[in-house]
């Protein structure tokens, strides 16, 4: 014992020093790190070996760009110990960096068998094609026998992967690959590729493909169909329409030329043509009639029509196609949607009574997330502006009072507003919301205690980390508790989730969280939340622990790009981060069904367009996930939307449904109330992201 502790005390200036060099690496100070990295190497080099502060010394050189250092730094790691693996994983990116393949390819031999495929197949960026298939060789991934595929030219390796799935970034690699043999497919291979890019909203391959088959016995028909589709997904909609009517000349009766006359009424409506969309609505209410698979295609079209009655000013023939629906009986969900937009159209003209009755009837219908619907909270609203309207002031101060009861969402904000005089921390963060977007200041950015929380969950994690070996008989722990040791946070928790052992939320949240996996930081954070009644405080009196928990669940991620990418437009960074949050959690990586990608999910040709606009040059998927990138399309984006709508319930709406449909669901109350326009969002998603949006903005204005 007593030469343990000696050997202790005689090594204290080294663990000192090696703080010291964790601390810099925290902080960034790369340079200051390696030195006293080196200079505990010199000092006491067993010290160094036994810690396994070489596999350190290397992942500084790695960040520095230093790649001779880096490898020669892995290489001196154990091979057996427990970091053996990792360090021959980065050992052959070093080599792979500096093109040197034999020795890339040796140590890729090295990884063992069970060695992540997730991990080793990211070694084949940048590789020569050689040591890409040795990388790829004996990987049971999509990924990877699709990487071998393209190397070695293995067409049909290729179909049948494609054949498989269609919507991941692999299938749009391989579509794209084998998009320039076009002309000597088959049809059924152009089908199947049109189909690939179309998906993937690769709108110009799509369509050439698709007019390649218009005359194809087989597949003419989806062909004249989707190829229309494209151009209407584009906005071209003079194109759409004469692409869509060639569809249902070509074929009378099929599904696909019924359907063709529905996406004509629907052109029409967004060009806008409103009286050619009006006669091409009522040729369709016409003819529904004689289709019996779908009696409620009547319901949806009159919805329809009276939207572009509404738009042209004529309530009354609104009003009327109303009643004649409501007569017929429809579904319960249609009912509800045809009382509430009864309701509107009363409300608009001054017809409180009416507008009241219409509102009230809701309470005793289903309700549900149904294009031009409605949910509780906003017909018991209207209700109470229908109720102020008609002076009977008490009762709506009764509803609101309710609704008022959560401020973090659209209406509780709203009703807050509405009450007035009301007092509390509620009406605080009210008036703090309506002043921020009154300003739109670009002085809500950077926020103090997320640097704070992340500090704290640092330190948790080095309590969960082995502590120093003083002596060579000293055990190694676990990979886990080694890379906690040495501060690799990311590199930790992602062997958190494949080393099989059961961790405890609490624990799995600060792994998340210092390692920037910020989406599962708020999921393992949210299952050890209590409930917003025991947690969320309007007034901001939260202690240490909660209001960590807060900075787990509403992260204050990418401060730096967004900070500046937010001053360069001039906007509101709050707006910046409840859009992120709600479109990917903060997930770079994210990408949805209908192709968009990265943090602020842009579809390709949003993003190519706002890029040209904002000088970023071309725009392709792999740079979409790139979190800064995604981060600058987003603020000129909404800086953009801003300034052509004025307000953020209009720009939010357009940045999720896009500004044509705006324009169009604005139309429909002309010099209205606009604190209507949420109501007569057409779009169950787009209308649920606005609201969503709204709250998240009063979250994050409130943990500023």
């Amino acid at each position: 014992m007593t030469v343990l502790i000696a050997a202790l005390f005689a090594l204290l200036p080294q663990t000192a020093e090696v703080e010291r060099a964790l601390e810099s690496l925290e902080t960034g100070d790369y340079a200051r790190a390696a030195a006293l990295l080196d200079a505990s190497a010199a000092a006491e080099p067993e010290f160094f070996e036994r810690n396994n502060l070489a596999y350190l010394r290397g992942r500084v050189a790695e960040i520095e760009g230093d790649w001779v250092r880096a490898g020669a730094e892995f290489g001196r790691v154990d091979p057996d110990g427990v970091l053996g693996p990792m360090a021959a994983f980065h050992a052959a990116r070093a080599a792979i960096e500096l093109g040197e393949d034999d020795p890339a390819i040796a140590w890729i031999d090295r990884l063992p068998p069970g060695f992540p495929a997730t991990l080793r197949i990211g070694l084949a960026d940048g590789a020569t094609d050689r040591v890409a298939l040795r990388v790829y060789e004996g990987v049971d991934q999509r990924e990877a026998e699709a990487g071998r595929a393209l190397l070695r030219s293995d067409t049909p390796a290729l179909w049948r992967l494609l054949d498989g799935r269609q919507n991941d970034e692999t299938a749009l690699e391989i579509a794209v690959h084998l998009h320039v043999r076009a002309p000597a497919l088959s049809a059924e291979e152009r089908m199947l590729l049109a189909r690939t890019l179309h998906g993937h909203r690769e709108f110009e391959r799509a369509s050439a493909l698709y007019g390649s088959l218009l005359e194809d016995a087989e597949f003419g028909e989806e062909a004249h169909f989707e190829l229309a589709r494209t151009y209407f997904q584009r906005t071209r909609y003079d194109e759409a329409i004469e692409a869509f009517r060639r569809t249902a000349r070509r074929f009378p009766g099929a599904d696909r030329a019924w359907e063709a006359e529905i996406q004509i009424a629907s052109s029409h409506w967004r060009q806008p043509d409103l009286e050619a969309a009006e006669a091409a609505y009522l040729a369709l209410i016409a003819n529904a009639g004689d289709r019996a698979e779908d009696p409620e295609d009547y319901h949806e079209f009159v919805r329809d029509l009276v939207d572009i009655y509404r738009s042209l000013g004529r309530t009354a023939e609104a009003l009327d196609w109303i009643e004649r629906a409501l007569a017929r009986q429809p579904r319960a969900a249609t009912r509800a949607v045809l009382t509430f937009t009864r309701g509107k159209i009363h409300y608009h003209a001054g017809r409180f009574e009416d507008a009241l009755s219409s509102f009230r009837q809701l309470s005793g219908m289903t309700l549900g997330a149904v294009p031009n619907g409605t949910e509780l909270d906003e017909a018991r609203f209207l209700e109470a502006l229908s109720l102020e309207s008609l002076g009977r002031v008490e009762e709506a101060r009764a509803i609101w009072t309710e609704l008022a009861e959560d401020p973090f969402t659209y209406y509780g904000l709203h009703a807050l507003d509405r009450l007035g005089e009301a007092d509390g921390d509620g009406r605080a963060l009210q008036e703090a919301v309506w002043q921020a977007i009154a300003a739109g200041s670009a002085d809500h950015c950077r926020r103090a205690s997320h640097a704070a929380t992340r500090a704290a969950a640092a330190e948790r994690n080095r309590g969960r980390a082995r502590g120093y070996r003083i002596d060579a008989g000293d055990r190694q722990g676990g990979l886990v508790e080694e890379l906690l040791f040495l501060g690799q946070w990311e590199e930790a928790y992602f062997w958190a989730g494949v080393d099989g052992r059961a961790r405890p939320d609490a624990e799995l949240a600060d792994l998340a969280f210092t390692a920037g996996d910020f989406r599962r930081a708020i999921l393992y954070a949210d299952r050890i939340r209590p409930p917003d009644e025991a947690l969320i405080d309007t007034g901001g009196r939260y202690d240490p622990q909660a209001r960590a928990l807060m900075d787990m669940l509403y992260p204050a991620a990418y401060a730096v790009a967004l900070c500046r990418e937010a001053a360069r437009v001039g906007v509101d960074p709050l707006w910046l981060r409840a859009i992120m949050y709600q479109e990917s959690r903060y997930d770079p990586s994210a990408r949805s069904v209908a192709a968009a990608r990265g943090l602020m999910q842009f579809i390709p040709e949003t993003a190519a367009a706002v890029a040209e606009r904002v000088g970023m040059g071309p725009m392709t998927p792999p740079r979409m996930y790139e979190a800064e990138t995604s981060i600058r399309l987003g603020a000129g984006y909404w800086a953009e939307l801003m300034a052509e709508f004025g307000r953020p319930e209009m720009a939010l709406a357009a940045y999720n449904g896009g500004p044509h449909n705006v324009r169009r669901w604005a139309a429909k109350s002309p010099g209205g109330d606009p604190m209507l326009f949420l109501s007569d969002i057409g779009f169950v998603q787009t209308k649920d992201y606005v609201s969503r949006v709204f709250g998240l903005y009063a979250m994050y204005l409130h943990l500023q």
